[in-house]
């Protein structure tokens, strides 16, 4: 039998082996386990964050103080994240926010599905009133911080496991550092 001859009459046969091979590639490809980089969660975590101090800021501006700001104000101006009281109690929660009884500080807290909390702090006063049990009178400006938790409701203002004054994960207003969290393991 000659190459034409063959190729006319068999060539639906080839046509459908190859998209046969072709399938099973992608649908191999696509049962495979997605593999997330621990940073890609504490990105997320510190985006949460990030987004809900954009929008505290703009309160801020508009009302002179952080006084009523609220989960519920909140997610009328971020409508893609859930906000609450206090900690991010469950994995509902994306971050957890804590106003300050002088309403010249705010504090959010999200927690990552690595174990860590990432915090982010404004002050708009320096001294005292400006207490909000994790960074208590804080000096004016923005301040970040991380501890590792082992669930959402470690993410609380005020325990013990706060991020502490120096070493990994202290205080610092120039930025998270993620890749500590992960290199060292430890706080």
């Amino acid at each position: 039998m000659s190459s034409e001859r063959f190729w006319k009459r068999y060539w639906p046969l080839c046509v459908l082996g190859i998209c046969l091979i072709l399938f099973v590639f992608f649908a191999r490809a696509s049962v495979q386990p997605l593999i997330v980089s621990p940073h890609a969660f504490d990105k997320v975590a510190q985006s949460y964050d990030g987004n809900a101090m954009l929008n505290a800021e703009a309160y801020y501006q508009q009302a002179g103080t952080f006084r009523g700001l609220t989960p519920a104000g909140l997610e009328r101006m971020e409508p893609d994240l859930r906000f609450s009281s206090g900690p991010p109690g469950s994995t509902s929660v994306d971050v957890g926010i804590n106003v300050s009884a002088s309403g010249k500080a705010v504090e959010f807290g999200s927690w990552s599905r690595t174990g860590v909390c990432w915090y982010a702090i404004r002050s708009e006063a320096e001294g005292t009133g400006t207490s909000l049990g994790l960074l208590a009178n804080a000096p004016a400006g923005m301040w970040y911080g991380w501890t590792k938790h082992r669930s959402p409701s470690g993410c609380a203002g005020g325990t013990a496991d706060s991020p502490p004054a120096t070493g990994p994960g202290a205080w610092s207003q120039k930025g998270w550092s993620p890749h500590v969290v992960h290199k060292t393991g430890r706080v």
